[in-house]
């Protein structure tokens, strides 16, 4: 009996650590391999749905967003309890480590889901951002900026220390809604300086194109390297968002130049 159950401790032992090795090796590639998806529909359209048949929201709702640990080609599922003819499945591209916002809108008759914007997760920003804030403490021990293109404007100096940056961005992740990330962003922006990448960043964390768009407007005047600022625009998804993009990035560059 006493070697029976010795028997089994070393199997349970190895097995336990059998998993935790697996548990290694697994969970990083699950951290940072998921797509991010938010879904809004009309007010009077509340709305549950499901991914490769499985169920994100068990309550109808107007809007949700939620990480999902595949990407690829999936079949989204669409149901509106109080308007069951309007209920629809589509196929739907979801990119591995994105954001992706979509709507629910109305195309040649049908209801349909509508990308309306993407962008990196915090993953892939956050080397490019670790990046940009050793580049700024060498700027700081040399207090010199050669290279033209990071001239800052006369409104704007070096960006914020990483503290300040940090406690913002942990602000902003302790709000729930999107409108009070934007509003807490925009505060910031009014009495700091920041770099572009941290800027793209920020952006980073909202969903909607269009509210990226007024936090950029909110940044004119507070960015220092603003030689660089065109790089936002590789953040934007529509056309015309690039476009308006485009004309505001040269309105600051412009700006920068003629305070200089």
């Amino acid at each position: 009996m006493k070697f029976i159950t010795q028997h089994l401790q070393n199997n349970m032992s190895k097995m336990r650590k059998f998993t935790l090795l697996l548990t290694i090796m697994v969970l990083p590639a699950l951290l940072f391999s998921q797509t991010r998806i938010s879904v809004k529909s009309a007010d009077s359209l509340a709305f549950t749905i499901k991914i490769n048949d499985v169920a994100i929201n068990q309550y109808p709702c107007f809007v949700t967003s939620f990480d999902f640990p595949a990407s690829g080609k999936l079949n989204a599922e669409i149901t509106f309890p109080s308007s069951p003819a309007s209920n629809f499945t589509q196929i739907i591209n979801l990119k591995k480590n994105y954001s992706q916002f979509f709507e629910v809108e109305k195309s040649k008759g049908v209801l349909k889901l509508v990308l309306k914007s993407e962008s990196l997760l915090e993953k892939n920003l956050a080397e490019n951002l670790q990046k940009t804030s050793q580049e700024i403490k060498d700027a700081d021990m040399t207090n010199t900026v050669e290279d033209s293109t990071h001239q800052a404007s006369s409104a704007c100096g070096l960006p914020v220390t990483d503290t300040q940056y940090q406690q913002l961005l942990l602000d902003v992740k302790e709000s729930y809604f999107e409108s009070r990330k934007l509003e807490t962003m925009k505060q910031f922006l009014s009495t700091n300086c920041v770099s572009v990448e941290q800027m793209r960043y920020m952006m980073s964390r909202l969903s909607m194109e269009d509210n990226k768009i007024i936090l950029l407007k909110a940044a004119n005047g507070h960015i220092s390297d603003v030689g660089n600022v065109n790089k936002v625009e590789e953040d934007f998804f529509l056309q015309k968002n690039k476009a308006m993009v485009y004309e505001i990035t040269r309105s600051m560059q412009a700006a920068a130049s003629g305070n200089n």
